[in-house]
Formats: C-alpha cells, structure tokens, sequence
C-alpha cells in the first residue's frame, strides 16, 4: 500500500507521510524530514495509522486531495 485512504483521516489532518520505521502518521501542519531520526517532525496534531513497509520514507508526504485541488 502506497498511502493510506484519506476516507479515514481525522477530520484535522492535512498531510500524511510515513517514517522509516514503516509507520504512517496523519498531520495538522506540514511537517519537515528530520534525518537523523529517520521520521517526519511537526508542531501540532498528529496520529499514527498503521506500519507498512517502505524504502523511501522522505518521497511519501501527502498532501490532502481537497487542498490539492484549493492549490492548483
């Protein structure tokens, strides 16, 4: 699995993106790669979804579809 589905974000959730442990973690606030802890870091909300297994942790930030669509 890629990403997981956005039907099942917290409502405040803007992003998702995984952490090299292979956990997927929702986010308030867009978070920033911090590199020597391999995962994602951020002020505000977050939430783990579930570990699945990945090679390229720092490429899996997503943005909400909805705000997709508001930005372009």
């Amino acid at each position: 699995m890629r990403n997981p589905n956005w039907d099942m974000a917290p409502v405040w959730a803007n992003y998702v993106a995984q952490n090299e442990d292979g956990r997927w973690h929702w986010y308030e606030s867009k978070p920033t790669p911090m590199h020597q802890a391999r995962a994602w870091g951020t002020i505000g909300k977050r939430e783990s979804v579930w570990p699945t297994v990945v090679d390229y942790w720092r490429e899996t930030l997503t943005l909400r579809p909805s705000l997709e669509e508001e930005q372009s």
